[in-house]
């Protein structure tokens, strides 16, 4: 019995030559890729400021024989900071200035940087703090590694006596960040740092949104506790700056 074959249909080869020419398409994963290397190549600069509730606390004794005193006060700060990324790398600059000042009448007798004064008198007491910090972060997942360098100052004045206490000193810092359901994060972190003088730790932990305002930005509330240690010569106490605050961040 004869076969009937069925005709093959040639390919054109003009034709394959112009498929052949197609650019592949990149799979996911190879766009994601290239997105991170554009990214990471990025320069961005970027907001991370605060409102917070100061609550700070100041309790020392000034010169020889002198008398331990504690100035203390409540305000409302804005802190602004600032920063740069380029890929991993983060460079930002932070400010807190603050001032109090109140009168009180003395129950016992004080001797402050020299000056006695006795019971009974009416004393006008101020301090106004000035704190610089720049620093450096390097990310790595979730967290950024990094050195602050602290130029702090801190002057306080009795009825026209006045101390100031400035310290310039390094501290090793720590950010971590824990996002969870896509939208939401915890934020938390401390440094710790020293010089011949004075020993500086602090820490914070803060829960955060994204996106809820403007795109890249991220809103959180929480609590920072910054606390010094200052033992000299001349001036032996304890400094805290306690804060519940408000924070929002946003790049460029």
């Amino acid at each position: 019995t004869a076969k009937t074959l069925k005709p093959v249909k040639a390919i054109d080869s003009k034709k394959k030559k112009k498929e052949d020419k197609k650019p592949k398409k990149k799979s996911t994963k190879e766009e994601k890729a290239v997105l991170t290397r554009e990214n990471k190549s990025k320069i961005t600069f970027g907001v991370d400021s605060k409102l917070a509730a100061l609550d700070v606390d100041n309790d020392f004794v000034y010169g020889q024989g002198g008398t331990n005193f504690s100035l203390k006060s409540k305000s409302t700060t804005f802190i602004p900071k600032v920063f740069l990324n380029y890929g991993e790398h983060t460079v930002l600059a932070s400010y807190l200035g603050m001032k109090a000042d109140g009168s009180s009448t003395l129950g016992s007798d004080l001797t402050f940087g020299g000056t006695t004064f006795s019971a009974g008198d009416s004393i006008s007491s101020s301090y106004k703090t000035d704190w610089f910090t720049t620093g450096y972060r390097y990310n790595y997942k979730n967290m950024n590694l990094g050195v602050d360098i602290h130029d702090y100052a801190n002057k306080f004045n009795i009825n026209g006596s006045e101390v100031t206490r400035d310290f310039l000193f390094p501290t090793l810092a720590i950010d971590m960040k824990k996002n969870f359901k896509k939208k939401y994060n915890v934020l938390y972190g401390a440094s710790f740092g020293l010089n011949s003088e004075m020993t500086y730790y602090d820490y914070y932990l803060g829960f955060g949104i994204k996106d809820l305002i403007l795109p890249t930005s991220n809103l959180s509330i929480g609590y920072k506790s910054q606390n010094f240690d200052i033992n000299d010569n001349t001036y032996d106490g304890k400094t805290s700056y306690n804060s519940g605050y408000f924070n929002f961040k946003k790049e460029f």
